[in-house]
């Protein structure tokens, strides 16, 4: 068997399943949702859009109550409405004004999260980063490397094809795994991982008549 082959056979066909795996996208995942603080996922231009049209919603009304706030103080001044009855009609109005203060605050400190949050979710470019960073290992780590994913290698000689075949057993269902949406349609409802299998079985084909 030739050994330099194998290896490479071996380390593109993990590097492949690796990049193709569900189950392995969603650690990464995960992961960087928690280096950065994220306990859930992003919301949705829809999303977005509806949060932006509230918040221009409250900044509206609170002006209003703001300029309705400043015709009560005319009106009291111009002795148009008694201290009692503007008493009255100016603390409701900045109960809302508090309110609607208290709204508006929120809602951009949500956009601003969300936001935010866009910087550090692309979590498929660090996926991608993480694969192109397995291309570059020396032997040392590519062994640890594999190690950490495969479990074990089942080799036999096919003496019809005269090319060795491997059986590579995975720690992990990653061969052929995938994401089942709980509604296609409304994709912002989340998915479930679905396991694959643990074997994947690859060919080295000969390199001279004897096979090697």
């Amino acid at each position: 068997m030739n050994i330099q082959l194998t290896d490479k056979v071996v380390f593109d066909t993990v590097v492949q399943l690796h990049k193709n795996s569900s189950i392995l996208k969603e650690e990464v995942k995960k992961r960087v949702y928690a280096e950065h603080g994220i306990k859930s996922t992003v919301a949705s231009a829809e999303e977005m859009k509806g949060f932006e049209r509230q918040l221009r919603k409250f900044e509206s009304l609170f002006q209003n109550i703001q300029e309705s706030i400043g015709n009560l103080e005319a009106n009291r001044v111009l002795k148009r409405m008694d201290d009692k009855a503007y008493k009255t009609a100016v603390a409701r109005m900045n109960d809302e004004a508090d309110r609607l203060k208290t709204e508006i605050t929120n809602l951009r400190l949500k956009l601003r999260g969300e936001a935010e949050k866009k910087q550090w979710v692309d979590w498929m470019d660090n996926f991608g980063v993480e694969i192109d960073e397995k291309k570059r290992l020396n032997d040392e780590k590519r062994q640890l490397y594999l190690k950490g994913l495969i479990e074990k290698i089942e080799a036999k000689f096919n003496s019809k094809t005269r090319a060795h075949e491997l059986k590579i057993h995975f720690q992990h269902p990653i061969v052929g795994d995938g994401i089942k949406w709980n509604d296609p349609k409304k994709k912002t409802l989340g998915y479930k991982v679905l396991k694959g299998s643990k074997t994947t079985s690859v060919r080295v084909e000969k390199r001279d008549g004897r096979g090697k």
